[in-house]
């Protein structure tokens, strides 16, 4: 059996089209027009006089986030990690404004090229660790390097 292109282009649209519609559902609708060519809706009366034909379709399940509490915890701790860590944070005052705490260095020093230099070398001294224990790793040490170059002169 032979498919016109149209056909296939119809079924390969219908199929994401149901693919992708995720927890919304729709009634589907099929029929073959006057020239044979098969057509999908969800609006039955654009059929016009042909034969038409309900499709049945399940509702795919909502996505929702992957792995348990734990995982998810775990991932989101790292990402917190990362977000301390980057050269461009400064810690909000209390109140969350952006007031004069903004800019005070996360060791409560103003945040100036002297201090992010002397925060850069004592990392890559060893000298200094992570508020939560975590050990000075790679990042830290190569983020530490860009910093001496930037602001240490």
């Amino acid at each position: 059996m032979t498919r016109s292109p149209a056909f296939s282009l119809s079924l390969a649209l219908s199929l994401a089209l149901l693919g992708a519609s995720g927890a919304v559902h729709a009634d589907i609708y099929k029929w073959v027009d006057a020239n044979g060519v098969t057509n999908y809706t969800d609006n039955p009366d654009l059929a016009g006089g042909a034969r038409v034909q309900m499709l049945k379709t399940s509702a795919a399940p909502a996505a929702g986030p992957s792995g348990t509490w734990q995982q998810r915890e775990a991932e989101f701790q790292r990402r917190q990690q990362h977000k301390l860590m980057a050269p461009g944070y400064r810690a909000r005052d209390e109140d969350g404004g952006g007031g004069a705490a903004a800019v005070v260095h996360r060791g409560g020093q103003p945040d100036t090229d002297a201090t992010r230099c002397a925060l850069a070398r004592a990392v890559i001294d060893g000298t200094v660790r992570h508020v939560n224990g975590l050990p000075i790793d790679q990042h830290d040490r190569d983020v530490a390097a860009n910093d001496i170059r930037a602001y240490c002169r």
